[in-house]
């Protein structure tokens, strides 16, 4: 009975402990963030387009990346302090967890995946797998689908021009992805088992302009200019 009581003192004290260094890590991103726009305002260039027409392509690639990584600091001080209120409460699972660092995707399906989870999980439960059924490996289906998913998308975010060049670019990249993983998949052995070195330097030369035209349609979203 005493080891057992021991047992449970010390899960309670090592979860407590994880805890607080969670809530320490959150709270320190929103100081960071808060810190950090009083000195970038990246949004704010669409009111003042004529200075973006100065910067030449190294700065304006600084200034799409700029977009993104300040739009995931927002969306994980947003999450993660709700994460922080909701495990106090004993509500671990109502809440989504927050988005994953962008810096390191380099695939539509990931970005989706891991980024406003919450979403989704939502699109995933009500829309895609009810339209795809049991042939969810069915490269048509799967396209069809999404493609259902992303105008849902952009419906919730207003149907602008922005939006929907943003969704337009996503729906060719997730497409470009199952296209790649059909490819992929009819390869022989020998190339994709036995020279996995060369497998990852391919991949790497196609997802670099993929990549890009990412990072490009997130522009769009995140400017907001027509």
């Amino acid at each position: 009975q005493i080891e057992k009581l021991e047992n449970g003192f010390n899960k309670f004290s090592s979860s407590l402990s994880d805890r607080l260094l969670y809530v320490l890590r959150i709270f320190s991103w929103a100081f960071f963030f808060e810190i950090l726009k009083q000195f970038m305002f990246c949004s704010a260039f669409q009111y003042y387009i004529f200075l973006l027409e100065r910067f030449d392509s190294w700065s304006l690639a600084g200034y799409g990346f700029a977009l993104t990584i300040t739009f995931y600091l927002k969306y994980l001080v947003i999450y993660g302090i709700s994460k922080c209120f909701s495990e106090l409460d004993g509500l671990e699972d109502v809440i989504a967890p927050p988005p994953e660092c962008i810096a390191h995707m380099h695939r539509t399906s990931y970005l989706w995946r891991r980024f406003d989870q919450g979403l989704y999980r939502f699109l995933v439960k009500y829309f895609y797998k009810p339209l795809t059924g049991n042939a969810h490996t069915n490269p048509v289906r799967k396209l069809s689908a999404g493609i259902v998913c992303f105008t849902i998308i952009a419906l919730w975010h207003g149907f602008n021009l922005p939006v929907v060049i943003w969704v337009s670019l996503n729906v060719a990249l997730s497409s470009a992805e199952i296209l790649g993983k059909q490819i992929s998949s009819l390869l022989p052995d020998f190339i994709t088992k036995k020279h996995p070195f060369f497998m990852q330097q391919l991949t790497a030369f196609i997802g670099a302009p993929y990549l890009s035209l990412a990072y490009l349609s997130n522009v769009f979203f995140l400017s907001n200019y027509e």
